[in-house]
């Protein structure tokens, strides 16, 4: 069926009416759905065409494989021009899949920047979960220039795959 000579003056699309949400819904006016957040950090939507997409700006995700005991840069964040301060939430899983083995951390930790220079604060905590074979692996939060890292440590002749995923709060 041709949609040729229809004219919609407003509402939804022929044969859209309402956007059912998680809580509530919503119903376009003169062909217009508005999306907003509706948080006040750390989320974002961006329009284009016919897509809206929502993300978490305030994530941290990244991944990387050590095959020896090299501290390894899995996540840079930059920290941008504004002083600030940032706290970080991560978790670090590590699998060795040929040995089945696993290395997995959570860490807590925080830095500031002036804008210029990142500072690591004291006293970050790290919880380790290893097999007794990856005892020696680790995972710290470091600064470098005016960056945040998260570094992960595997051993010696032993392929690790990593995922780093996290989020942050920075206030200015």
């Amino acid at each position: 069926m041709s949609q040729a000579g229809i004219i919609n003056t407003g509402g939804a699309p022929p044969g859209v009416t309402t956007y059912a949400e998680d809580t509530g819904s919503a119903t376009p006016a003169l062909n217009i759905l508005n999306i907003i957040t509706g948080a006040t950090d750390g989320v974002a939507t961006v329009g284009a065409g016919n897509t809206v997409t929502i993300s978490l700006r305030n994530r941290l995700y990244g991944t990387v494989t050590t095959v020896d005991a090299t501290a390894t840069t899995v996540v840079t964040l930059p920290l941008g021009a504004v002083a600030s301060s940032y706290t970080f939430d991560i978790s670090i899983a590590g699998y060795d899949a040929v040995g089945n083995l696993a290395a997995n951390y959570t860490l807590v930790g925080g830095t500031r920047t002036n804008g210029a220079a990142a500072v690591l604060l004291p006293n970050q905590s790290l919880d380790e979960f290893e097999d007794v074979a990856l005892l020696a692996c680790d995972a710290a939060l470091s600064v470098s220039g005016n960056n945040a890292l998260i570094r992960v440590q595997g051993i010696a002749a032993t392929t690790i795959d990593w995922k780093v995923v996290g989020y942050y709060i920075q206030v200015t």
